[in-house]
């Protein structure tokens, strides 16, 4: 076997010795994740919305029952993002039942 100068031994052994490049990923968008039925569900809650507004601008639905609706609207999500926070640092959670029940007039 031929004796190679050390400066093309040295390149050679580096040239094998280097890890791999990292890949380059995008992130996942929220769209990636969407569960099945995520759409349909977006869908209904818009329709249920706007079932809202007309009833509203019909004047057949007190403008106080809305302001009721979007007070628990608030007081559910806020229930809910304090559960899934609780989830995650795995601390005493929300009972299921209790959700539901605040989920149930929204719906």
């Amino acid at each position: 076997m031929p004796l190679k100068p050390r400066a093309t031994q040295a390149a050679a052994s580096t040239r094998f010795a280097r890890p791999p490049s990292p890949k380059r990923h995008r992130p996942a968008r929220p769209q990636d994740n969407a569960p099945a039925g995520a759409h349909l569900a977006m869908a209904l809650m818009l329709a249920w919305l706007a079932l809202l507004a007309w009833g509203a601008w019909a004047q057949r639905l007190p403008l106080g029952l809305l302001g009721v609706l979007a007070l628990l609207n608030g007081v559910t999500f806020f229930a809910y993002a304090l559960d899934k926070s609780a989830a995650q640092r795995g601390a005493w959670r929300t009972p299921e039942q209790t959700l539901h029940l605040l989920a149930l007039p929204v719906q």
